[in-house]
């Protein structure tokens, strides 16, 4: 994801102090990417080419995000980091603490059948 909102060039999120700009970074560094980079090693997943690897990874960013906004109790559209305040990091930061990426993993595969009426389609 880029810095910009997609076809425009207005910032994604809003700008960050020092102390905001080093917490995003850590939230990044220490539990996001780690979750999802690790993906293929911890999901159990077995990628045959470079390809399959960053569908893997690019699978997992997406169920990292999404399990950090539903524990936030944000949309998956607002749960970015460049979108945090100091406290949303610290929130984020606290909600990823200990989680394993097969806990997201088997999360995700809850699907829509976490909210009443909603149903996969096949």
């Amino acid at each position: 994801m880029s810095g910009v909102i997609t076809g425009t060039e207005e910032p994604l999120g809003f700008p960050a102090d020092g102390a905001l700009r080093e917490a995003r970074i850590l939230l990044h560094h220490r539990r996001i990417d780690p979750l999802w980079k690790n993906a293929p090693k911890t999901g159990g997943y077995t990628a045959q080419s470079d390809e399959e690897l960053r569908t893997i990874r690019k699978a997992a960013r997406g169920r990292v995000y999404g399990f950090l906004a539903e524990r936030m109790g944000l949309t998956r559209d607002t749960c970015h980091t460049a979108m945090f305040t100091l406290e949303q990091c610290r929130e984020a930061w606290v909600a990823l603490n200990g989680v394993t990426y097969p806990q997201v993993r088997d999360w995700a595969k809850l699907g829509d059948r976490r909210k009443p009426g909603k149903r996969r389609a096949a």
